[in-house]
């Protein structure tokens, strides 16, 4: 495992009573852990952070008098907004001043991604102490939130280890402002992470809570073989998988979706052998349900497997590159010249036309797609493609083929072409020329 790391973020303030706009931080990727921190300064002392759609509170508690913050996560799944608002509902009367962060974290856990959470603390002074966490487990990423109900003056994070990241001020409007800092710390090894100071050069009140960003779960090193069919048997590679525990959850995912996503298939039944660096998977132990399921995903994507060895975090396949298994390949030939080569009328005209009508044409073994081609009106082609069944191919099943034009899928075709793999003929020799006019 290693430990979370935070890649990018953006802050923002505003002194109003309308929502505060946050912009997504850069290179959000699915995986990620989003984290959105905010913090509040009003006169009325009954206010409250309203959680972002689609994310769970980490922590939301006001402090002494009328300070606020509150914390709040989610796993990206590619579907965030490129601005997310956040409001501040409660006994709004007079001014308001609030503002926030949207951090982006790799590598942290996408099941349970807060280890522990700690106390919350408030005090009127200058010298504010963040309380300790004791982390569960190891390589833990610490975060502290402070937030002073006066925008005088600077407040300043230190402590062994501590990296301030955010510091912002809502500026003044009338008697209400306030400040904010945010500090990370890598804890690796678990135990205690050790208390952070805020000083202030003003004394004023303060809501301060630090908590801890769990990793993502033992890191996969190979999946084998890398690409598979739903007859395949194959073995994950780890680095821990928690061999006392001897059992636990295998997924296949796409690579847009993680844990709980609607791409993601369960195979847990197919687990045959439970070692402390290996799971034994044969994916014909696989129920007709998750058999259709897999088959589903579609040849040629790739996908990631996801171990769950704890019954609280994922272990995710990362480095390695896995695929669905491709049933028709191009076949390289010697009677065709590497690039692909031009052609002549092979078919009939079609109806209405004459071979007067040929437009050109292409054969290729080793090109797909073609290059760029033209056609006047009136006028047809013909392509061809030298093709191969593999070994991952099914005898008697029969594939069809979709035509694209300019990577869209066409859409008045009269026509599907096929090819069934005929019962006997060995892999080495399921090869034909195959003609789409």
């Amino acid at each position: 495992m290693a430990v979370p790391v935070l890649e990018s973020f953006t802050s923002n303030t505003i002194n109003a009573t309308t929502g505060l706009v946050l912009t997504k931080p850069a290179g959000v990727i699915p995986g990620d852990l989003l984290v959105i921190m905010a913090s509040t300064d009003a006169t009325a002392t009954s206010t409250s952070i309203s959680t972002p759609a689609g994310y769970t509170v980490v922590y939301m508690d006001d402090g002494t008098g009328t300070n606020t913050i509150g914390s709040f996560w989610k796993v990206a799944d590619g579907t965030e907004d490129s601005t997310v608002s956040i409001a501040v509902t409660g006994s709004l009367s007079g001014f308001l001043s609030y503002g926030g962060a949207w951090l982006r974290i790799s590598g942290a856990g996408v099941v349970t991604p807060i280890d522990v959470i700690g106390t919350h603390g408030g005090t009127t002074t200058t010298i504010h102490t963040i309380a300790a966490v004791t982390t569960t487990e190891d390589d833990c990423l610490a975060i502290c939130h402070y937030s002073l109900d006066n925008t005088s003056g600077t407040s300043v994070l230190s402590g062994t280890g501590w990296t301030e990241i955010v510091q912002y001020d809502t500026g003044a409007t009338a008697s209400v402002a306030g400040q904010c800092v945010i500090g990370e710390k890598d804890i690796a090894t678990t135990g205690t992470s050790g208390t952070a100071t805020v000083t202030s050069s003003v004394s004023d009140r303060s809501s301060t809570i630090m908590y801890a960003i769990a990793p993502l779960g033992n890191g996969i090193s190979a999946v084998n073989p890398a690409a598979f069919e739903a007859n395949d048997t194959f073995d994950i590679y780890g680095l821990d998988f928690e061999a006392t525990q001897a059992s636990g959850s295998v997924y296949i995912s796409d690579v847009n979706s993680l844990a709980g996503g609607v791409n993601e298939v369960d195979i847990t039944s197919a687990v045959s052998t439970w070692s402390n660096t290996s799971v034994g998977m044969d994916l014909t132990l696989l129920d007709a349900g998750e058999r259709t399921s897999l088959d589903g995903l579609g040849p040629g994507a790739r996908y990631i497997i996801l171990v769950n060895d704890t019954g609280a975090e994922y272990a995710s396949l990362s480095s390695v590159a896995l695929s669905r298994a491709k049933a028709i390949t191009l076949k390289a030939s010697a009677n065709i010249t590497a690039a692909g080569e031009n052609t002549t009328f092979q078919l009939l005209a079609p109806s209405g036309s004459t071979t007067a009508d040929f437009g050109g044409g292409r054969i290729q073994d080793d090109v797909n797609p073609t290059g760029g081609i033209s056609l006047l009106a009136g006028e047809y082609r013909e392509d061809e493609w030298c093709i191969e069944a593999t070994a991952d191919s099914f005898l008697t099943e029969t594939y069809e083929f979709r035509l694209l034009y300019s990577g869209t899928e066409a859409t008045t075709i009269t026509v599907t072409p096929e090819l069934t793999v005929e019962a006997g003929v060995t892999p080495s020799t399921r090869n034909r020329i195959f003609l789409i006019s």
